[in-house]
C-alpha cells in the first residue's frame, strides 16, 4: 500500500512526517492468456495502484490549471492529504501503518461499555465492574468467596469413605 518508508514515488526523496502527502491512483492492465482458440479476445485484469507522491512533484507534474484536488487529514496522525480520483472515496489514512492504528482505535471505542455499579458479594462494598460478569470488586474477595464455597461444599457433603488397600499387610 505505502511506499517503502515515506518517500516519494516520483523523485525518490524522504516526505517529512507530518508534511503533506497526495495520493495519485494508476491502473494497471495485465493481459490474460487464454487457449489459442480465444486468442481473438485479449481481456485484461485491471488492479488499481495507489502512489504516495510530494507536494512538489504533484504540483510539477501532475496539477494543471482545471485540476482541483479533495483535501482532507489523515484519521490517526491528522497528516494533510490530496485526492485526485472523485470515483473512489477519500482515503481516511495517510499509510497503512495510519489506517490500521485508526482502524484499532475505532474497534477500541465501539467495544468499550459502560457498566452500572453493583455490590459485592463478599464485602457488601459498591463498584463499577470493568467485565461484565464479575461477583466481586477485587481478587482479594474473589479468594474470600472461593475460600467460603469451599468450606460450605465440604460441610453439606459427607466425609468420602476411606477405602482399605487390598492386600495390605
Amino acid at each position: 500500500m505505502r511506499n517503502a518508508s515515506d518517500i516519494c514515488s516520483e523523485c525518490s526523496r524522504r516526505i517529512r512526517p507530518g508534511a503533506p502527502v497526495a495520493i495519485v491512483h494508476e491502473w494497471k492492465r495485465t493481459p490474460i492468456k487464454l487457449s489459442p482458440r480465444a486468442a481473438r479476445i485479449t481481456p485484461f485484469i485491471s488492479e488499481r495502484i495507489d502512489r504516495w507522491v510530494c507536494l512538489d512533484c504533484v504540483r510539477s507534474k501532475h496539477e494543471t490549471e482545471n485540476s482541483f484536488a479533495d483535501t482532507g487529514s489523515c484519521e490517526h496522525c491528522g497528516r494533510e492529504i490530496r485526492h485526485w480520483d472523485f470515483s473512489q472515496l477519500m482515503p481516511s489514512a495517510c499509510c497503512a501503518e495510519c489506517r490500521r492504528l485508526a482502524a484499532n482505535k475505532r474497534s477500541r471505542e465501539r467495544r468499550r461499555v459502560e457498566h452500572e455499579p453493583i455490590k459485592c458479594v463478599a464485602c457488601g462494598e459498591m463498584f463499577t465492574p470493568t467485565r461484565s460478569d464479575p461477583n466481586t470488586c477485587s481478587s482479594r474477595c474473589r479468594q474470600k468467596l472461593y475460600r467460603n464455597s469451599r468450606k460450605w461444599r465440604a460441610c453439606a457433603a459427607s466425609p468420602p469413605a476411606r477405602r482399605e488397600r487390598r492386600g495390605a499387610r
